[in-house]
């Protein structure tokens, strides 16, 4: 009996500390973190899966422009790439296949359906202007469907009324520029968002056996995405989501018309 109180006093301890530190740990306890990836809008302690939040603040201290850069860093995702920046890419989580993860754009699949194993260009995918990445793991994807072992929710715009807005302009080494903008406005029934990036570099030569100097690799993004949406009832909102994106990558060793090899190759 002996052992069993102090087995029991220890454990009563114990949760009470536990208790005093997560208190003391989270000022705002208050203010309750939910995610939607879950297709119902959950507060996070209450999932009982593994989900990942990253803010605007976190993507934009990564300082990469291609977005699968800065989810690469997270538990459980592993990105592959074919080449540098625009290079077909695959985005696994938890060791799935690259065409099971689902990716969605303000609840919008951009999966690609133009191959046999239909999957997102995540190598066209650019961080700018992205508020917020959802990555929720494990089987609660299957709520997406079968093929969903992963998925990535992308979300846009902000969550405030009035007016906002914002220019962004990087530049770099091979003649590379980033440049975004992005203007937003909201009240208690309508909200409209607009964001136009433009990504371009001159990039260089990518191959020893090139012996072309002017033939360097670059990549070129353009993308402009466009939101609004209405709240028609309490529980009925309607929702537009236009997005445009165009990107152009150079490379070397392909086949030409007349099946000879080519190092001047674009995609």
């Amino acid at each position: 009996h002996m052992h069993i109180s102090k087995l029991a006093i220890a454990i009563a301890l114990g949760c009470t500390v536990t208790s005093v530190i997560a208190e003391e740990a989270t000022p705002g306890s208050d203010i309750e973190h939910v995610v939607v990836s879950s297709r119902v809008i959950t507060p996070v302690r209450e999932l009982a899966t593994s989900v990942s939040v990253m803010t605007e603040e976190e993507i934009e201290l990564r300082g990469y422009a291609n977005l699968a850069e800065v989810l690469r860093i997270e538990p459980s995702v592993h990105v592959t790439d074919s080449g540098g920046i625009g290079s077909t890419s695959a985005l696994r989580i938890r060791g799935e296949e690259g065409y099971r993860t689902l990716i969605r754009i303000d609840g919008v699949d951009v999966s690609d359906p133009t191959g046999t194993q239909i999957m997102p260009q995540v190598g066209q995918l650019q961080s700018s202007n992205v508020s917020r990445v959802e990555i929720l793991r494990g089987p609660q994807g299957l709520v997406y469907g079968a093929d969903a072992g992963g998925v990535i929710n992308i979300q846009s715009g902000r969550l405030e009324q009035g007016v906002y807005g914002s220019v962004r302009a990087e530049a770099g080494e091979y003649n590379t520029q980033n440049l975004s903008a992005e203007v937003g406005g909201g009240s208690e029934t309508v909200e409209a968002y607009l964001s136009v990036s433009d990504y371009s570099t001159d990039g260089f030569n990518s191959r020893i056996d090139d012996t072309d100097p002017a033939d360097d690799d670059g990549y070129d993004n353009t993308t402009v995405h466009a939101k609004v949406s209405v709240k028609a009832t309490d529980a009925l909102t309607l929702g537009f989501v236009a997005r445009h994106n165009d990107g152009e990558g150079e490379f070397d060793n392909c086949y030409t018309a007349a099946f000879s090899i080519s190092n001047d190759c674009d995609s």
